[in-house]
């Protein structure tokens, strides 16, 4: 490598020449595509902002003035000149460094960043704190375009009076085509706005003019005409202004030069500044150009052809073809998924039904509330979206779609552990927001078939709002009995523990019953919970009679999952053990690796349930 190195701070990269500095940029692309291609992440969104960053780095001095990633997935070059080069081997390993942005790994990372749409809030809100005190930091933020159909950035814009400069939002814009005739007009139109004095000038020009009625009247006349020719050249422009902001740009997202002539530029200006990016998303690689929703994020992959190394079916691939099918048979089925097609493996679905697929973009809250919507009017609309995004939903989900009585299929993907994303995508926190939601029924497959079977259930024989829980892993192959609602199965029998499990920890609960019995003697009756609420109390209290000890064992926090929700049920029988993941932020790493470190694994458990069965016959 010619220009990539460990340090690579500010004073090394402005001594770079332009030239250089495109070398350097195509080496941290081989960098990145390397290291996606060994540990997965995201690829296409990294390869776009590469040559952002490197312009950002020269022209703020970091960590001193602020830099803020929405999302925070398109990290990794910000990473790696940040001093993080030599730990890029170990992205997204357990204990090595994420994928997103995190406090604890450099002063680099303002935030714990993983959702979107909550970069500009935050951005502004360090604005406002900045000039409060009296000092003089610059405060930029980057958002994507996929987070501007987000609610949370139009709320922030909307309170720009909070800040009156020293503060830039960069939109990073990889869709949209930019015209040569209108960048270039735009370009006139930004040398004006650019300068020095233009808005000090544009200041004290409309307090002088405001003084008078006559000056009024030409003040009103020269915004009429500038505004008609420049919102004629750059349409986008007038929205932007109306919530507070200047505008800046279109500019290419690939050239450093012009890119730092503009952030430069824009955190002069004395007023908060939007300043629109055109980037390319995959960015110097073939197939991520080609393909960059597919490259958008992905695991392990050949470098050279982009061939993915893992060609197993998941529970996300077992949804898509079962809604396919339940399509097919059902004119009224329609599915709706907030901004995320590809991880859902639903593109086969919106190429076979385009009428009835809706891609809402990153608004969960609108997502759930158009199904509701959809649902009150005779359709039946199934929304697929991730564990870890729908609590933004949780609003509308309680009261306008339970509440409601709406007929609205949930099926939420990467619940429980998710591994290589890390805190802000682990989905071991929704039974505590969807068991308090009165009404609302809540279903965790143990088998790939269980899981075709509980969708058939949800779409075709349920009537009211529904939860379809599952994990983001493989088939357990196990036999299982035929779904029923509100059924649960008792698959092994004993006399000593009542051993509960939900959904995609039977298989787990299985081998920690067997390991009972050959190490500790101990006979555990396994029961599987498939329908989670309304849970099946009497097979449950059947059992306790007979071990009068209740384990429940769940792919959930401890607090206020399922387990608690039934110990406190049958409190009556003396102390239960609920186990599931700690109260605390699970990193990342793979599954197998942090069931380790929290001690999921049978041999653990089996172990901490012997200890606590003694200690309670004991007590």
């Amino acid at each position: 490598m010619a220009y990539l190195r460990e340090n690579m701070d500010r004073e090394y990269l402005r001594s770079l020449s332009y030239e250089e500095l495109d070398v350097l940029c195509s080496e941290i692309r081989e960098m990145i595509i390397n290291t996606t291609a060994k540990n997965g992440g995201h690829l296409a969104a990294n390869l776009g902002v590469v040559e952002l960053t490197v312009a950002l780095f020269r022209v703020l001095d970091l960590p001193a003035d602020k830099l803020l990633w929405d999302v925070g997935h398109q990290c990794y070059t910000h990473k790696i000149l940040s001093g993080r080069m030599k730990d890029m081997q170990s992205l997204r390993k357990s204990g090595g460094i994420s994928g997103f942005p995190r406090q604890w790994e450099s002063a680099y990372d303002l935030t714990n960043g993983g959702h979107s749409s909550t970069a500009a809030g935050l951005a502004l809100g360090m604005a406002a704190a900045r000039d409060l005190a009296g000092e003089n930091y610059k405060v930029c933020c980057v958002v994507g375009d996929g987070a501007m159909t987000g609610g949370p950035v139009y709320e922030c814009m909307n309170n720009t009076e909070a800040t009156k400069g020293g503060f830039l939002m960069i939109l990073n814009d990889n869709e949209m085509s930019i015209s040569e005739n209108v960048g270039s007009l735009a370009r006139v139109l930004d040398k004006v706005r650019m300068s020095r004095g233009y808005s000090v000038r544009k200041r004290k020009l409309k307090g002088f003019l405001n003084k008078t009625e006559k000056g009024q009247g030409v003040l009103n006349a020269l915004g009429t005409f500038k505004d008609r020719v420049k919102y004629f050249i750059h349409p986008q422009i007038h929205y932007f202004e109306e919530m507070g902001f200047a505008c800046l740009g279109p500019v290419d997202g690939h050239n450093i030069r012009a890119l730092e002539k503009m952030i430069t530029k824009g955190l002069e200006l004395a007023e908060p500044v939007l300043l629109h990016v055109h980037t390319k998303k995959g960015k110097g690689c073939d197939f991520a150009e080609k393909n960059p929703e597919k490259y958008h994020g992905i695991g392990a992959f050949d470098a050279k052809t982009g061939v993915s190394l893992d060609h197993s079916q998941g529970y996300s691939e077992v949804v898509a073809q079962t809604l396919e099918n339940l399509a097919e048979a059902h004119e009224n089925v329609a599915v709706i998924c907030p901004s995320t097609p590809v991880g859902c493996g639903l593109l086969n679905f919106r190429e076979k039904h385009p009428e009835r697929f809706f891609d809402t973009g990153i608004a969960e809250s609108h997502a759930v509330t158009f199904a509701s919507g959809m649902a009150l009017s005779g359709m039946t609309p199934v929304v697929c979206m991730y564990s870890a995004f729908l609590p933004r939903a949780y609003d509308m989900l309680a009261y306008e779609a339970v509440l409601n009585g709406a007929h609205v299929v949930f099926c939420m993907d990467r619940s429980g552990l998710v591994g290589g994303d890390g805190e802000t995508h682990q989905g071991i926190y929704d039974l505590a927001f969807l068991l308090s939601v009165p009404h609302l029924a809540v279903l965790s497959p143990a088998s790939f078939e269980e899981l075709r079977q509980m969708l058939r259930y949800a779409v075709e024989e349920h009537t009211s709002t529904i939860v379809v829980r599952f994990p983001k892993g493989r088939d357990s192959g196990l036999s299982l009995p035929a779904f029923s609602f509100g059924k649960a199965h008792v698959l092994m029998r004993g006399h000593n523990i009542t051993l509960v499990a939900e959904g995609a920890m039977v298989p787990l609960a299985l081998e920690v019953a067997a390991q009972l019995g050959e190490h500790w003697g101990l006979s555990a009756e396994v029961i599987h919970l498939g329908t989670l609420k309304p849970y099946d109390r009497e097979t449950i209290e059947t059992s306790l009679r007979k071990t009068g000890f209740l384990v429940t064992l769940e792919n959930h926090a401890q607090i206020g999952g399922v387990g608690q929700m039934i110990a406190s049920d049958f409190s009556s029988y003396g102390k239960s053990l609920c186990i599931g993941y700690p109260d605390e932020w699970i990193p990342h790493g793979s599954e197998k690796e942090l069931n380790e470190t929290y001690r999921m694994t049978a041999q653990a458990l089996s172990e901490k349930i012997q200890k606590a069965y003694e200690g309670r016959k004991n007590g």
